[in-house]
């Protein structure tokens, strides 16, 4: 009988050589993670825009109830030519005086694409730095306008949600526009 020497050295270098990965394998692993994490990151962006949009829709909630109330207790609406209501502006101004509302909600951070042709200033990080009372809807404000009969309030949804679709709306005591 004829019987090879078993060499454990040779079996041991052989074993270590079977469980490296390949570059080829460690690419695919790589590009799979790269690929969902990309993935995670844009439905996670999508998530805090719809956030954005369902505030914003609350906030004009907010105040059509409060121009609601004014107008129930004052028979006309604050009048204005159009401003960005805020808690100094002069129909954002009138409601807290009257307590109508405790404060006037701000619009969420803009988006980094936010039309900068409308009547605003938008810093490096898109948030409105100021608004202009040009006659025009400013960006990302809520933008009122009154004439003691009846208003129009401005506001921006950034996609097309349950709330509406993206872009500028417009509601009134009639209704959404």
């Amino acid at each position: 009988m004829c019987f090879k020497k078993f060499n454990l050295k040779k079996y041991n270098e052989i074993k270590n050589k079977r469980r490296a990965f390949t570059l080829i394998e460690l690419l695919v692993v790589i590009s799979i993670i790269g690929f969902l994490t990309a993935i995670a990151v844009y439905y996670l962006n999508v998530t805090k825009m719809q956030g954005r949009d369902a505030n914003r829709v609350a906030n004009v909630s907010t105040l059509n109830k409060a121009l609601a109330i004014y107008i129930n207790e004052y028979g006309d609406y604050p009048s204005s030519d159009g401003e960005c209501l805020s808690s100094d502006s002069g129909a954002g101004a009138e409601l807290i005086s009257a307590e109508a509302i405790a404060f006037i909600p701000v619009d969420p951070v803009a988006p980094l694409s936010s039309p900068t042709s409308v009547g605003c200033t938008v810093n490096g990080n898109g948030q409105v730095i100021s608004c202009t009372q040009s006659g025009t809807i400013s960006c990302y404000c809520y933008w009122y306008e009154s004439d003691s009969d009846t208003y129009y309030l401005n506001y921006y949804l950034e996609l097309g949600s349950k709330s509406g679709d993206a872009g500028i709306h417009t509601t009134s005591p009639a209704g959404e526009y």
